[in-house]
């Protein structure tokens, strides 16, 4: 059987070991059977970082994949939803997982010009056979808020609200675990 690519954006900020979305990626790493190699470039500039710059390396690592499964943490969710609702994608896309994404222009701790989508954003997605987002219910960075307007702007066909956790889910996510696993049977 060949592997199913799996493409993951992590989050703003530092990703060295036991920082940022290393926790996330490391847990699919291990609870991920084989069959899937996930492909988690580093991002230019975490610390600092520009739309423009991570668009450019989205576009590239989606060049030449087939049937690819998308995950987006936190900022690299974002990005993710800004880069596919605007750009062509020729890529055929399996699942698109957004978890603890700020949305942008939602309210006045999170401005930023560079990384608002279109106001239709959620129309211009492109086809993919599931969408799925999570977030926690005790999220310290990102509130809940920002969950409830993806949830109006996009049909998801998963929608998960996780209880105690945080927003990096350094100790792992099983639903998504399951919910990836469950896109081959």
């Amino acid at each position: 059987m060949e592997n199913q690519k799996i493409l993951f954006l992590h989050s703003a900020g530092p990703q060295t070991e036991n920082e940022g979305s290393t926790g996330l990626l490391n847990y699919l790493k291990e609870y991920l059977p084989e069959y899937y190699k996930i492909i988690a470039p580093q991002l230019p500039n975490p610390k600092d970082p520009s739309y423009e710059a991570w668009k450019d390396e989205i576009s590239l690592n989606l060049q030449n994949q087939g049937d690819l499964i998308i995950i987006g943490h936190s900022l690299g969710g974002s990005f993710l939803l800004k880069y596919l609702s605007e750009e062509q994608i020729h890529t055929s896309l399996k699942a698109i997982y957004i978890i603890s994404a700020p949305f942008w222009g939602l309210d006045e701790e999170w401005q930023n010009s560079d990384y608002v989508l279109t106001e239709d954003f959620g129309s211009r997605l492109p086809e993919t056979g599931h969408k799925a987002i999570y977030h926690s219910d005790m999220d310290n960075i990102v509130p809940l808020t920002h969950f409830r307007a993806y949830s109006d702007a996009v049909k998801f066909n998963e929608s998960h609200i996780v209880m105690d956790e945080s927003h990096t889910f350094e100790r792992g996510l099983p639903e998504l675990v399951g919910s990836i696993k469950h896109l081959n049977d």
